[in-house]
């Protein structure tokens, strides 16, 4: 995933990752110089709070066709969301793209989801990492390893939000993300 997104770059382009896709975001800012802007939303660059229990869980209610039940169980075990914002995505058109790729989800989770904090200090472009004021321990861990080590990184919280604000206030999340994107300072 990383190569892709690397190779479809092509000429300077900006690049929003959001959870998984954050992490390959920067990992792929180590791999082009074609990223001019990157966003990471809660990227997962320490260790995931998913357990080989959680992933065996993911697993059965795949096994048994159930996909809407192995989304919830992510979304209730390793994001720790409210079961209130799990029954408002599920109203969200984006919802069937998730179930549809839900079967991604246990090579998603048992992935190599750490960052060399040495790789994290070579990432030369603007970094804006958006972290929601309501999230677990695990995005905000994330966020301080990336404040240590990133060199031109930007945090932005977004208080009263939890891991999908992206959805559940869109147009607050695009206005900070297209500031970032618009300011030509490193």
């Amino acid at each position: 995933m990383v190569e892709d997104i690397a190779t479809e770059s092509g000429s300077a382009v900006d690049v929003l990752g959001h959870s998984l896709g954050g992490l390959l975001a920067l990992r792929a800012a180590r791999a082009t110089s074609s990223i001019r802007r990157l966003v990471v939303y809660e990227p997962s660059v320490n260790e995931l709070a998913s357990s080989p229990g959680t992933i065996a869980v993911i697993e059965g209610h795949l096994a048994r066709g159930d996909r809407t039940e192995a989304v919830r169980s992510l979304m209730r075990e390793v994001v720790r969301m409210p079961e209130d914002e799990i029954t408002y995505l599920e109203s969200l058109p984006s919802w069937a793209t998730r179930l549809a790729a839900a079967h991604t989800l246990p090579r998603e989770l048992g992935a190599d989801l750490v960052m060399d904090p040495g790789d994290l200090r070579r990432i030369t472009v603007p970094v804006l990492d958006v972290l929601d004021g309501d999230s677990p321990a695990v995005p905000q861990a994330a966020a301080r390893i990336l404040a240590s080590t990133v060199p031109h990184h930007r945090l932005l919280v977004l208080e009263g939000q939890q891991h999908v604000a992206d959805q559940l206030v869109p147009e607050e999340f695009a206005r900070h993300v297209l500031d970032f994107l618009a300011d030509d300072r490193p």
